[in-house]
């Protein structure tokens, strides 16, 4: 983990610092993850699920900054998924 944070220091120095911080949370009233859930289960029962459908929505967001440049052009990014409980 404190290699991973050099490495984004080192990133951040290069480009002169950071244009975005963006923050994506889970939402466990998902449509994609309550369907896939039983009658009488949470979102708690099933944290594999929600770790599934978070990973879509977040590859999702990824591509739509990363790949379809809707701020622009990137140079350089970095992200990091923290769990919480």
């Amino acid at each position: 983990m404190n290699q991973q944070f050099q490495d984004a220091v080192t990133v951040a120095r290069h480009y002169h610092g950071f244009d975005l911080f963006i923050t994506f949370i889970s939402n466990p009233s998902w449509d994609m993850l309550i369907s896939k859930l039983l009658p009488g289960q949470t979102t708690s029962d099933h944290p594999d699920l929600v770790i599934q459908v978070f990973n879509i929505y977040k590859d999702a967001v990824l591509d739509d900054v990363v790949n379809k440049n809707i701020f622009g052009h990137i140079h350089a990014h970095v992200h990091s998924i923290e769990f919480q409980k």
